[in-house]
């Protein structure tokens, strides 16, 4: 992973609770479910090449890229994430755009992408990884 990272556009805005002037912040006593509102999506963020605490380099072959974000609704807008990774030494970017969706508080989304060279032309390939799962709360 380069310095630069990774970029995400096209997220849902930051907006006050109940209309009061409390942002969301994740904390557990909040009554109502987290809205997507569509239209409302002009924020972007970073995530910094040297934040251990979201990007973890497995092996030289594998990158983990995790992030919170507000819920989304993309199904008539897009986000776009741009990994700025660097192949057999090569600085490269790489993007992914997701629409057509409606990303949902306390769910999950896992995606992978392999990249491939072939007569010096490299690609990357998107994989959607589907899975769920009962959690009992005691």
């Amino acid at each position: 992973m380069m310095p630069a990272g990774v970029e995400i556009s096209g997220l849902q805005n930051v907006y006050a609770s109940n209309g009061g002037s409390r942002l969301w912040n994740w904390s557990p006593d909040l009554q109502d479910t987290l809205v997507a509102y569509p239209g409302n999506k002009n924020v972007a963020f970073k995530i910094h090449g040297d934040d251990a605490t979201r990007i973890t380099q497995t092996s030289e072959k594998e990158i983990v890229v995790e992030t919170a974000i507000l819920p989304t609704d993309i199904t008539s807008t897009f986000i776009i994430i741009l990994f700025n990774i660097e192949v057999n030494g090569i600085p490269s970017q790489y993007e992914l755009m997701l629409s057509n969706n409606s990303l949902l508080s306390a769910h999950s989304y896992h995606y992978k992408g392999r990249i491939t060279i072939n007569d010096g032309i490299t690609a990357i390939a998107w994989q959607y990884v589907v899975w769920s799962a009962d959690i009992q709360l005691k």
